[in-house]
């Protein structure tokens, strides 16, 4: 794995708008290990192909079926 160089404002890529990924093939499953080892390194939280001057994007489903989680209708903190 590879630790990425991590893009920081007010680098103009990051304003560069991402296409969608069609298929997870073995290049975006090294690119999500690299972020991940970039992500830890720098003690983040969540990192965007963006921000490592990448610009694709996939979906989450998790996010899609949220409404129907156990717990969907109570109230969450900023990390929920």
């Amino acid at each position: 794995m590879a630790e990425l160089t991590i893009l920081r404002y007010p680098d103009l890529r990051l304003t560069r708008v991402a296409r969608l990924v069609e298929a997870v093939d073995a290049r975006i499953q090294a690119l999500v290990a690299d972020m991940l080892d970039t992500m830890y390194a720098a003690n983040g939280i969540g990192l965007a192909a963006t921000q490592v001057d990448v610009h694709e994007r996939g979906g989450d489903r998790r996010f899609e079926e949220r409404d129907q989680l156990p717990g969907a209708d109570q109230p969450r903190d900023h990390l929920g």
